[in-house]
């Protein structure tokens, strides 16, 4: 996750690069990544999901704050705040008990709302970065 925060980089490609990151787990693991994890060693799943929320919060305030000097986010955010809502957000589409198996419809959803989310958050500025680059991610 630390090679996919570079200080100089765009904010917005950073969350697109995240998102590829995610499918790439989803997708090497298969949706049910965590079930046996959870099921028999709960401890180590509890463990292991505080320092994920964790990290990925503390990435996602620095992304937010990037976004915002790089006037791609809006300055009336509260970093904090826009990334646990971001991580909950990511947790439950990437939970397989209450997604579909298939990884298509899986990709579809996620992009989906990562791309909402980049739009709720950015400014004009923002917003036509994303549109015009959008597609080659994809």
């Amino acid at each position: 996750m630390k090679s996919i925060t570079a200080e100089n980089e765009n904010a917005i490609d950073r969350m697109i690069k995240r998102y590829t990151y995610l499918m790439q787990m989803i997708e090497s693991h298969g949706p049910s990544m965590m079930f046996p994890l959870k099921k028999y060693y709960p401890k180590t799943y509890e463990w292991l999901f505080a320092q994920r929320r964790e990290s990925m919060i503390t990435a996602f305030v620095q992304t937010v704050k990037d976004g915002q000097a790089q006037r791609l986010f809006r300055d009336d955010l509260d970093a904090h705040l826009v990334a646990k809502i971001h991580f909950t957000t990511m947790v439950g589409l990437s939970d397989s008990d209450l997604q579909s198996e298939s990884i298509a419809e899986r990709r579809d959803l996620i992009w989906t709302a990562i791309s909402l989310f980049i739009r709720s958050i950015s400014t004009a500025q923002g917003l036509q970065y994303f549109n015009e680059n959008k597609d080659s991610h994809q």
